[in-house]
């Protein structure tokens, strides 16, 4: 089993990267570092002169993987590499300390039965500004969740190869 966590994290100018490093500084970066299970490496799409600071950050312990984009390299080295778990992460976004186990857990439970399928969880969102936590109202039984996961016995395409909205 091989697993990406793929996080858009591009941006081509500074103030704008400063932005979303604050949040992924409050948000993401704890909560990759804090995964029970590290049975994962990280695909991050990055601007190159923004990689640096998103690296010091991470646990040295988890291998992060740099691209340039979703739709040309990104893509390539799944399908080269036949990567069996691709995660959507966004760069601003928390995940439970066992979201990676229970991903790596269902995979165990539904492998057998289907060469590809996707794991949708339906999220709930966060308000910073009040504090306040809410159930996204999004219906996703007709789209796939901004956090999906797609697993391949034998990858084909990438994560990104579908929108995840209408």
């Amino acid at each position: 089993m091989k697993h990406l966590i793929v996080t858009r994290c591009n941006f081509k100018d500074d103030e704008r990267f400063n932005k979303y490093f604050s949040a992924m500084k409050k948000y993401y970066i704890p909560s990759i570092n804090s995964q029970t299970d590290k049975n994962f490496k990280i695909a991050l799409i990055v601007n190159p002169l923004h990689y640096q600071i998103i690296r010091d950050s991470i646990d040295k312990n988890i291998e992060i993987l740099m691209f340039g984009d979703v739709k040309n390299d990104y893509r390539e080295y799944v399908i080269k590499n036949n990567i069996t778990i691709q995660t959507r992460h966004d760069c601003d976004d928390y995940m439970s300390p066992n979201y990676i186990k229970k991903i790596h857990d269902l995979y165990e439970n539904n492998i057998l039965k289907y060469d590809t399928f996707i794991l949708n969880f339906h999220p709930y969102k966060h308000d910073s500004t009040t504090g306040k936590d809410y159930y996204h109202s999004r219906d996703y039984s007709k789209v796939c969740s901004m956090f999906s996961t797609l697993i391949q016995k034998n990858a084909s395409v990438g994560v990104f190869d579908q929108v995840h909205d209408l």
